[in-house]
């Protein structure tokens, strides 16, 4: 038995223990696509015994989910109601030797690559009172049978791809992601972010290069306005301008 807590030890472990068996079998949360060991199960994806993926929040890419349509050993997790999260890797060999790992890491591009992540692998030889290893795979099989639990035929992958990319965009805001580029600063950490009300408005009111008393005179002036047209498309151009910003006639500095 050993702890595995590298990028590099879970991904060879992996890949030795998958060219070494003759099945395997796994439960994980989510699955990327793209990534060594992905490749290697891919490439040997005739030793998967039972596969069974959750895809809360469209975690899992729906490429992953493709590469099994028409395959008969791999489900995938349906259900919104819970999250579908366990990590479990079992291998099998010819003479009923086995090795399993478990713990946090994903079938992820980050639970194999730059996450902090632990496996732990147990081989047959810890199981001294040789249960274990009939406990994971009764437990995998249990997964396996849950109602939710589909096959990739049965799942439009054109509309889980576009919910996906609905559910990414959020995800990505939440992570401090915008595009390419990570933010410096957790959101915890930006001090305007968790400013209480009272003491914003405090710095707000001092700042003297910020026009408080006029921005809040565009406020009130666009809020008459709406009242009185009810839409900015019905407003005249003149107005529409103002609320825009686009215009600095009249009483109001509509440049604020």
């Amino acid at each position: 038995m050993r702890l595995l807590s590298s990028k590099k030890e879970i991904t060879s472990t992996f890949n030795d223990l998958l060219g070494a068996c003759q099945s395997v079998s796994f439960a994980v949360a989510w699955a990327s696509f793209g990534f060594d060991s992905c490749d290697q199960l891919l490439k040997s994806r005739r030793k998967i015994r039972q596969g069974v993926v959750g895809t809360h929040f469209y975690q899992t890419d729906p490429e992953f989910i493709e590469s099994f349509i028409g395959k008969n050993n791999v489900k995938f997790i349906r259900s919104q109601s819970s999250v579908f999260h366990p990590k479990v890797y079992f291998f099998e060999k010819h003479d009923g030797d086995w090795n399993c790992l478990i713990g946090s890491a994903n079938f992820t591009r980050g639970g194999f690559g730059d996450n902090s992540e632990l496996l732990l692998h147990i081989e047959k030889r810890d199981d001294l009172s040789d249960t274990i290893g009939v406990k994971i795979q009764s437990q995998i099989q249990a997964y396996w049978n849950l109602e939710t639990a589909k096959y990739a035929d049965d799942i439009s992958i054109d509309d889980y791809r576009y919910w996906k990319e609905r559910f990414k965009r959020p995800f990505d805001n939440l992570q401090g992601n915008l595009k390419n580029k990570k933010a410096k600063k957790t959101f915890d950490e930006i001090e305007l972010l968790n400013m209480d009300w009272p003491h914003f408005f405090s710095e707000v009111q001092s700042d003297p290069d910020h026009g408080l008393d006029k921005r809040i005179e565009v406020l009130i002036a666009s809020r008459t306005l709406f009242n009185k047209y009810g839409s900015l498309a019905k407003m005249p151009k003149k107005d529409r301008q103002g609320v825009a910003g686009f215009s600095q006639s009249g009483d109001i500095s509509w440049g604020w």
